[in-house]
């Protein structure tokens, strides 16, 4: 759906979606549940991830994962700034050593986590980063 259609969900589903595109998420359809995708609405937000993304739907691991740990990825992989959305800012609570204490949509143009994250951006971000020629 759009990030506006996204915006009109139930305050409980606003912030269940995976940016795909720049005005484009996958998200839980009105009435449905924040476990929708495998359940990736479920995984939260790390400032030192131990998961990115391979593609637009596949989550992979980017450091080995020890058993019982919560999988994580930044926000910063796949949140984009967008014409056609309010920008997006989240008081960080993650408490790791890299913890930026907020997130927001404009976080993947941070130089330092396109390098760290080169690879596990959702495709549309990194096309934006090499196009730009931001820390490249």
């Amino acid at each position: 759906m759009t990030l506006q259609e996204e915006a009109k969900l139930p305050q409980s589903l606003q912030d269940a979606g995976v940016q795909i595109a720049s005005d484009l998420v996958l998200s839980p359809p009105p009435g449905g549940s924040s476990e929708f995708v495998g359940g990736i609405g479920n995984v939260n937000h790390c400032c030192e991830p131990n998961a990115g993304f391979h593609g637009q739907i596949f989550v992979v691991a980017i450091r080995d994962i020890i058993r019982g740990e919560e999988v994580t990825f930044d926000y910063a992989m796949c949140l984009g700034d967008s014409r056609n959305a309010a920008p997006y800012r989240l008081q960080c609570h993650c408490g790791s050593a890299r913890c930026r204490g907020w997130i927001t949509d404009r976080d993947w143009t941070i130089s330092g986590l396109q390098t760290r994250y080169r690879g596990f951006f959702q495709p549309y971000l990194q096309a934006r980063i090499e196009q730009r020629g931001l820390n490249y």
